[in-house]
């Protein structure tokens, strides 16, 4: 692949990387303010469906962002604090309710892909070692 080629890939990587990254905070603001109906639940989960439905959208945020940028520091607090504020956006909703609860599975879902993101980057360094030695 050329240089120019290569060059071409990054930017639109990245620039597909920002918009997933916008779709995602799109979605999570409108069902978790704006949205006021019921959710839809599955007989496997049920009772767990908010729950799960914090964990995993961000953890996907953060799966997103967090290979963005070389610092994760603001970005982890920034999610944290995003966490943080949805849930105080619903405690103003009258159809809805902050719960901590719901605030633990967002901050879960985060530090579950901040671990798989570092056990990726690890296993990455060790293979790239292995390859030097050999």
């Amino acid at each position: 692949m050329s240089e120019f080629a290569r060059h071409i890939a990054a930017v639109w990587g990245r620039r597909l990387a920002v918009l997933a990254v916008g779709l995602v905070l799109a979605v999570i603001v409108y069902y978790g303010v704006i949205f006021t109906g019921q959710l839809p639940d599955h007989r496997l989960i049920s009772g767990w469906n908010d729950t799960l439905l914090h964990m995993g959208s961000f953890g996907l945020l953060a799966l997103l962002i967090l290979p963005l940028v070389r610092r994760r520091f603001v970005p982890l607090l920034a999610l944290i604090i995003f966490a943080a504020a949805i849930e105080a956006a619903q405690a103003f909703e009258p159809q809805r309710t902050a719960s901590l609860s719901d605030f633990a599975a967002g901050l879960l879902g985060i530090a579950l892909s901040w671990f798989f993101l570092r056990a990726v980057q690890t296993l990455k360094s060790r293979m790239s070692e292995k390859s030097l030695k050999t």
